[in-house]
């Protein structure tokens, strides 16, 4: 067995090893023989092999060990799929590593080929380990927008990123439908984009599957499961599903759109058992957070679906928000707040959340598989003071830095400005740091991670699908062009999407979040944001705090969150929920609806802006802000359509104009004036 060293970024095959500019990674490959390793030569260390003749085939038994700490980039550029790992012998499985690299760019779009439009960055159908590695900016028309395991193949992911893909159907970042283990990884801002089924914004499960200690994070489904997504698929294909997640973080994840019956619902975790077989689909959640998810229907967190017995188990020790629909988790495993911080760098391969001081979930946790440490491997113990967290994350006491000696005093040199540090970009994919103080980074082309550190910056990711991070400090993030991932972190932060599908995570401070065009996801986080959806059909979620949320064009789902917020739907058929807190309610232009939850809320009453639907009016509780109109102008009664409920119209116009419809709600004598305010 020999090593081959790929020593040029050329996309070539000359026919043989060590011809032409050398050999390329696409010679390495072809060349190689069963049980060889290829490698990287420290010239071509940290930059990107173009693929300019289509994806690179694997079909032996074959290592490709790269260096983690400075990758290589395998760019397809929307004209291919990366990799296929495919030997096409169903009586042999070829055992192939890849370790150490990115793999970016991929399409998969042949529709003239069997699972030609699966697995935009990977395709796999042997035995894979995928170690080390950073799988973002993929595509696939079909599922498995990062990554695609067919039935036969089996699949170990480790220590490895897997975000922002796109999937069109299932599986934004994962389709599993093979045998899949997933080890101190983290999926993160991938999506699956079909309406009301694009299932599994992070992962969607057809299959056995093992996720053990990772992050799941920010990714949507405009179906079911924003996180993850498990299902029995056809039984007559697969006689069971079953996925096991212990020790993991599954969080701000989002699942939208309702347009059929089980869309928009499990925004963290859906279950979904097909009706002839509803026992085939099993999931069990051990030592896990599922919190901070958001769907437009069905539970927030934890949703299964046509199960005639509860598909989704507890193995104990799990951190859930009250938004599950399962009976599976006890009321010591149920909390409103997890107490995690924003998806950051806190060390490892892999960015993690961390434990907020006061969390729920530190040294309430169970460690079933004798973990030594959490997810970011060496150096972070997975047991700290005698227990062991909940979540992937383990936190520990700050060290008490040592005493330092009082100086001497010297003396003090004339001050002089401190300059200002500025990063910019070009067209590959960058990685760019500030520093503590305040820096103007600009990515420019391609998909860039930009890290504003301490200090306030102003990042702009510009062209490509880029990754914002502010840190600590008062900071500007501008997406730009792309589908785009912004995170305010600390602070009091502005973040403006721009154009294309952006997730805006404000994270703590009071944010501005404004999405821009294009259907986007905005979380406020803790304290008091601001929310602007813009054009296109977004997702809002105040989070903790006095918010405020505006939709914008298009047909929104805005959600309060906790505290006391203002909802504004805007054009567009938007649903709005208060959630906790007292909240006030403006559906705007369009038939809305609108649920005030728990406290007391108002719903404001405007001619001209169409018929709401108020789904959970309280007499007594609740009122309504009248907003041009006085209380004699009103028209009350049972809906002659549905006697459940009560219609409020107007005439001021000169013909009747229904102005909402109270859904349930049939004491039309309990309404009286003192239950309208005039603003």
């Amino acid at each position: 067995m020999a090593t081959i060293t790929v020593n040029t970024l050329l996309d070539e095959n000359d026919g043989g090893l060590n011809q032409g500019a050398g050999n390329s990674l696409r010679e390495a490959i072809t060349f190689a023989n069963a049980g060889d390793t290829i490698t990287f030569a420290d010239t071509i260390a940290g930059d990107t092999i173009n693929l300019t003749n289509g994806a690179l085939i694997i079909d032996k038994n074959l290592t490709i060990d790269g260096d983690e700490t400075n990758r290589v980039t395998i760019n397809a550029g929307g004209n291919s799929r990366v990799f296929t790992v495919n030997d096409n012998n169903v009586n042999n499985q070829a055992t192939v590593t890849i370790d150490g690299v990115n793999i970016t760019g991929g399409l998969a779009s042949n529709s003239n080929v069997r699972n030609g439009v699966d697995g935009g960055g990977i395709f796999n159908n042997e035995n894979l380990t995928i170690s080390n590695a950073v799988i973002t900016g993929n595509t696939a028309s079909g599922d498995g927008g990062g990554f695609y395991n067919n039935d036969l193949g089996t699949a170990n992911i480790i220590d490895t990123t897997i975000s922002n893909n796109e999937a069109n159907y299932n599986g934004g970042g994962i389709m599993a439908f093979g045998d899949t283990t997933i080890t101190d990884s983290t999926i993160n801002n991938n999506a699956a984009l079909a309406t009301g089924t694009g299932d599994g914004g992070g992962i969607a499960i057809f299959g056995t599957t093992s996720i053990n200690q990772s992050t799941i994070s920010g990714n949507t489904a405009n179906g079911q499961g924003g996180g993850a997504y498990v299902t029995a698929y056809n039984p007559n294909l697969r006689h069971f599903s079953s996925a096991t997640i212990s020790n993991s973080t599954i969080t701000n994840n989002t699942a939208l759109t309702p347009t059929q019956n089980n869309g928009g619902t499990g925004g963290g975790l859906a279950s979904f058992a097909i009706s002839s077989t509803p026992n085939k689909t099993t999931t069990t959640v051990t030592s896990t957070i599922i919190s901070g998810n958001f769907s437009n229907t069905g539970a927030n967190d934890v949703d299964e679906l046509r199960a005639t017995s509860n598909s989704i188990q507890s193995g104990g020790n799990n951190l859930i928000s009250t938004g599950n629909a399962t009976g599976s988790f006890n009321a010591t495993e149920i909390s409103a707040n997890a107490g995690i911080d924003p998806l950051a760098d806190n060390g490892g391969l892999t960015q993690t959340h961390a434990l907020q001081t006061g969390s729920a979930a530190i040294d309430a946790g169970s460690n079933p598989s004798n973990l030594t440490t959490d997810q970011r491997g060496s150096g972070f113990d997975r047991v700290v003071g005698g227990g062991i967290d909940i979540g992937a994350f383990e936190s520990g006491p700050i060290p008490t830095p040592p005493p330092t000696p009082t100086p001497t005093p010297t003396p003090t040199p004339t001050p002089t400005p401190t300059p200002t540090a500025d990063f910019t970009g070009n067209a590959d994919d960058n990685t760019l740091d500030g520093s503590v103080d305040n820096n103007i980074i600009d990515g420019l082309g391609g998909d860039d991670l930009i890290n504003g550190e301490g200090g306030d910056d102003q990042l702009f990711g510009s062209g490509g699908r880029d990754t914002l991070n502010g840190g600590n400090g008062q900071d500007i993030l501008n997406g730009g062009r792309g589908r785009d991932s912004l995170n305010g972190n600390g602070g009091q932060d502005t973040l403006n999407g721009g154009d294309g599908q952006d997730i805006l995570n404000g994270g703590g401070g009071r944010d501005l979040l404004n999405g821009g065009n294009g259907p986007d996801t905005l979380n406020g986080g803790n304290d008091l944001d601001i929310l602007n959806g813009g054009g296109g059909q977004d997702s809002l979620l105040g989070g903790g705090g006095l918010d405020t949320l505006n939709g914008g064009g298009g047909q929104d789902t805005l959600n309060g969150g906790g505290g006391q917020d203002s909802l504004l739907g805007g054009a567009g058929a938007d649903s709005l929920l208060g959630g906790a807190g007292a909240d006030t309610l403006d559906g705007g232009l369009g038939a809305d609806t609108l649920t005030g939850g728990d406290d007391a809320d108002s719903f404001l009453l405007r001619s001209g802006d169409g018929n709401d639907q108020i789904l959970d009016y309280v007499d007594g509780t609740d009122n309504f802000l009248l907003d041009g109109l006085v209380f004699d102008n009103l028209l009350i009664g049972l809906d002659p359509s549905n006697s459940g409920n009560t219609i409020i119209e107007t005439n001021i116009s000169g013909s009747t104009e229904t102005l909402a419809t109270l859904v349930g709600f049939t004491d039309v004598a309990s309404l009286t004036n003192t239950d309208f305010v005039i603003v």
